[in-house]
C-alpha cells in the first residue's frame, strides 16, 4: 500500500534531532491525514458488509485487521511522536486483540477452503509480531509451516525473522518494540 510507503519514507527523513523542516512537519501531518481517511474507509466498508459471501468477508476481515495492525505498528516508531499531534494508532491491547481475529480468520480461510494463502504471508508476519505466548506464537509457526510445505518456501524465511524478533524481544523485555525490528526500519539511514 502506498501510504505504508510513505510512512516509511517520512521516518527516514526524519533526523534523530527533536526539530525538523516545517515542510517535512507538513509531509507528516498529510500522511496522518491521509492514514486516517484510510482507517475510516476501511471500518465502513468491513461494517457495511454482510456475512452473506463468507470467504469474502473472511478475507476482506484479513486485510482489513493487517492494514490497521500494520498502520498501528508503524505509528509506533518514536519519530511520529515528534509530529506533537494525536496519532490514529490502537492500543496496543487493541492491536494484539485485533492479531488474534486475523489468525482466525485465516484460519477459517484456510480449514474451509484448503487454501494455500501464501499471499497472506506479509499478514502472518505482521501478526506475529504480536504474539506474546507460546501457544500463539505456534499457531503462527504452524501457518508458515503449512505454507511452507505447500511450496512457499519464503514461508521459512518469514518463520527465521520471527523467531529472531520473538528472542529478541525475550532478552531485552519491555526496553524494545517489535516496530525497532521491522525490516524497512533496521539500518534505516539518518536524514541529510
Amino acid at each position: 500500500m502506498l501510504i505504508f510507503g510513505r510512512m516509511i519514507k517520512w521516518v527516514a527523513g526524519v533526523s534523530t534531532q527533536t526539530q525538523f523542516t516545517i515542510e517535512h512537519t507538513i509531509r507528516g501531518i498529510a500522511i496522518i491525514c491521509d492514514t486516517t481517511s484510510l482507517q475510516r474507509k476501511l471500518l465502513d466498508t468491513y461494517t457495511n458488509m454482510t456475512k452473506e459471501s463468507d470467504s469474502k468477508f473472511q478475507l476482506l476481515a484479513s486485510y482489513s485487521y493487517w492494514t490497521l495492525i500494520s498502520i498501528s505498528q508503524h505509528l509506533q516508531h518514536a519519530k511520529w511522536a515528534l509530529l506533537g499531534c494525536d496519532l490514529p494508532s490502537m492500543t496496543v491491547e487493541n492491536v494484539y486483540h485485533n492479531a488474534l481475529r486475523t489468525l482466525d480468520c485465516m484460519d477459517t480461510m484456510i480449514s474451509q477452503a484448503g487454501l494455500c494463502v501464501g499471499v497472506l504471508l506479509p499478514v502472518i508476519f505482521s501478526v506475529g509480531h504480536e504474539m506474546v505466548n507460546v501457544a500463539e506464537r505456534k499457531r503462527v509457526l504452524a501457518m508458515l509451516d503449512n505454507q511452507e510445505s505447500r511450496g512457499f518456501e519464503l514461508s521459512g524465511h518469514f518463520r527465521d525473522a520471527l523467531e529472531g524478533l520473538w528472542g529478541m524481544l525475550q532478552e531485552f523485555g519491555g526496553a524494545v518494540k517489535a516496530v525497532d525490528f521491522m525490516p524497512c526500519y533496521l539500518g534505516m539511514p539518518a536524514a541529510a
